[in-house]
């Protein structure tokens, strides 16, 4: 697909028509998480939004519209559009939850692919769904809507997006770089060389084919690692191939380290592709890289690239890893390497910068473990072990040792970075240097962001409950930079991720507990998200969150209690008295008064469960305020009012409920006779 598909109408304006198209969309999904795609109104939407879909296809370039989805708005071409709009923002953020980067239509998308597709959004609007949004469409046959959980202008960039949405290559730029390296001297032409390199540093998945060549020529003779040899149609030549790794090497040193990482991986995958790894002897093609790579290293550059290679995931063999440790043994022993790695290992201790100390550790323990003497000595020692064995002598051989998996599990990135962010912590706690205490609080304005962004909720909580502690033990100063940290944590995205569940393992006690603990800053982000929420589930969700936060959201819910919204204000009522806090006597009071039925009645059942005396005469005032003429709504709200003083007890309350007992409603003197006689069975 070209670079503009999906291009707006000729001679039509972009932002209207695509914003209209955008806003139907939204309104669709609205309808369709509320009633589902069966219900007629929503059938209307989908018949509107196909009708503008298909005239937009219909005059669009490459008749197809690919949209980047952004947690609040949508990207097309080079701009955002929604920003700010409700349901746009309700839109993109089901599509964000449910891992959509991009969505793609066209050429041609009947009805039926839409109701397929808004189904999908209305049966998984409050919970993780069973399959990813991608398989279903697939499984359902849907083939004019495709859904990518890659980044929208990454696809555009690399033309990765065929008609039907699959991934697909691009052979111009393969074509050219193999022409390139097999028709070019770069001894003579050094604009091809660095245009060679210019692709392969912007799309370093062109190094496995690079690879491949060189692998398929040496095994078929055409040319030796180390040695020219005469460029042929089946491979890519040594002489070549040792230039252009060797600039590549070069090009490497300059490189941020997240792009040097990224370079290394494909070469190491290539190297991994090329041959098995019990085959390094046999097989040169690899040493004869990384030699390439560092022949024109200065000891701190070779450091450099090693450290990038050693701290890499390890999801392969390590063959390129063994081949740089071999390197690095050789290099040290003609010239010493240990004299710049020890200034790098006392530069990260005094920057804290843990993970460069462990891989500057990592590579002073090999040099120092193979050193000769050392390395014999220790080979031959295992060997005499081994010969004299029983087992040996038997024929019989020894299984390998395998680590406890509890062992392994305190070794894994993910427990290492706990222990380093706990271990940062504690040293903040300690630190009395205000350049240490500046630097360790800059490192927790990214651990914070990071930790929420990779949903570690546990030890997000163990961060921020660690902050709030120290903030209280420093001075003021310090006090005011903790607490600025703690409030630019986007608690918005910690309700987000609770209602997006359920989670394996459950974080909701983790969750509750943060919420809780900074009630004063979480409520107001979960009584936002209250008032808008169109999923029931969702909506139970938040009004558990909200009791949970406890009495630092009572100020919040008491200003709330005048809302214009009825089933806003009955919510209000309801999170009240399961809190169970007396400061929501005088507000739930007011509330029995509201113009809405259904509020009131919710708020007698709050003062019902916060067992209150001074709230019995109003109480009861509402159980005998009635005649004959009263509607039987409004019995509810009296039968209520009966039951909530029952919940207190006491000699005035239950006078009430005698009196209620011959009230001319039947169905509120009924109920009042059977509370009285449950109170004498008890009594």
């Amino acid at each position: 697909m070209s670079g503009n598909a999906g291009a707006m109408p000729a001679g039509g304006c972009i932002s209207p028509a695509i914003e209209n198209l955008l806003l139907s969309a939204a309104r669709t999904k609205y309808w369709a998480v509320l009633y589902g795609t069966g219900h007629p109104t929503t059938a209307d939407r989908i018949t509107e939004f196909h009708t503008a879909l298909s005239s937009w296809l219909a005059e669009a370039e490459g008749n197809r519209l690919l949209l980047g989805v952004v947690r609040e708005k949508f990207l097309y071409l080079n701009e955002f559009y929604g920003k700010g709009n409700k349901l746009v923002r309700s839109l993109t953020e089901h599509l964000y939850l449910l891992g959509v980067a991009t969505i793609s239509f066209g050429p041609q998308v009947p009805v039926s692919e839409l109701i397929i597709f808004f189904e999908f959004l209305h049966r998984n609007s409050g919970e993780k769904p069973g399959e990813p949004f991608e398989k279903h469409l697939q499984r359902s046959g849907v083939n004019g809507i495709s859904i990518n959980p890659y980044n929208y202008k990454e696809l555009l960039s690399r033309q990765t997006v065929a008609c039907d949405g699959a991934k697909v290559k691009d052979p111009g730029r393969e074509d050219f770089l193999l022409k390139s390296l097999l028709t070019s001297n770069f001894a003579d032409d050094e604009d091809a060389e660095r245009k060679v390199i210019e692709e392969i540093v912007n799309f370093p998945e062109l190094i496995s084919l690079i690879i491949e060549r060189a692998d398929s020529s040496e095994r078929a003779g055409n040319s030796r690692p180390g040695r020219p040899a005469a460029n042929t149609a089946q491979g890519i030549s040594a002489e070549v191939l040792r230039r252009l790794f060797t600039r590549l090497g070069g090009v490497l040193r300059d490189l941020p380290e997240d792009r040097r990482k990224e370079i290394v991986t494909f070469l190491e995958a290539g190297i991994e592709s090329a041959g098995d790894a019990r085959k390094i002897a046999e097989d040169p093609l690899g040493l004869f890289i990384a030699r390439s790579l560092t022949d024109d290293c200065t000891g701190e550059e070779f450091l450099d690239l090693m450290g990038t290679v050693l701290s890499l995931e390890q999801k392969s063999t390590g063959r390129f890893r063994k081949i740089f440790e071999t390197l690095a043994v050789k290099r040290d022993a003609s010239d010493s390497l240990m004299p710049a790695l020890s200034g790098r290992l006392k530069e990260s201790i005094k920057s804290r910068d843990y993970y460069s100390l462990k891989t500057w550790e990592t590579v002073e323990q090999l040099l120092l473990s193979r050193s000769d003497d050392k390395y014999v000595a220790k080979d031959h020692a295992r060997f005499l072990e081994r010969i004299s064995s029983d087992d040996f002598k038997n024929g019989a051989r020894t299984p390998l040792f395998s680590p406890d998996s509890l062992l392994l599990a305190t070794l894994s990135p993910e427990e290492r970075y706990r222990k380093t962010v706990l271990i940062l912590l504690d040293i903040l706690k300690t630190a009395e240097e205000e350049e240490v205490y500046t630097d360790l609080l800059r490192e927790f304005r990214m651990i914070v962001p990071n930790l929420l962004s990779r949903n570690e909720i546990h030890l997000l909580r163990d961060v921020l409950f660690g902050l709030d502690d120290i903030s209280r033990q420093v001075d003021a100063g310090r006090n005011r930079a903790i607490q600025e940290i703690i409030q630019k944590t986007d608690f918005g995205h910690l309700i987000d991720f609770q209602l997006s569940g359920p989670h394996t393992p459950d974080p909701s006690g983790a969750i509750f507990s943060i919420l809780s603990r900074f009630g004063w800053m979480t409520t107001l982000p979960v009584l936002d998200r209250l008032l808008g929420e169109p999923s029931q589930s969702r909506r139970r969700m938040l009004l558990k969150i909200a009791v949970a936060i406890g009495p630092a959201a009572m100020p919040f819910l008491r200003d709330r209690l005048s809302h214009s919204k009825w089933f806003f204000v009955r919510n209000i009522c309801y999170i009240m008295g399961e809190m169970r806090d007396r400061q929501a006597v005088p507000g739930l009071l007011g509330a029995t008064r509201h113009a809405d039925r259904r509020v009131r009645r919710e708020a007698i059942v709050a003062l019902g469960k916060l067992n209150v005396p001074e709230a019995v005469p109003q109480i009861g005032k509402i159980l005998l305020d009635g005649n004959l003429f009263s509607s039987s709504e409004d019995d509810t709200v009296r039968i209520a009012a009966a039951n909530a003083l029952f919940m207190i007890g006491g000699t005035e309350a239950l006078s009430y409920i005698h009196r209620g007992s011959r009230s001319m409603r039947t169905a509120v003197r009924d109920y009042c006779r059977q509370l009285k006689s449950s109170q004498g069975a008890t009594g």
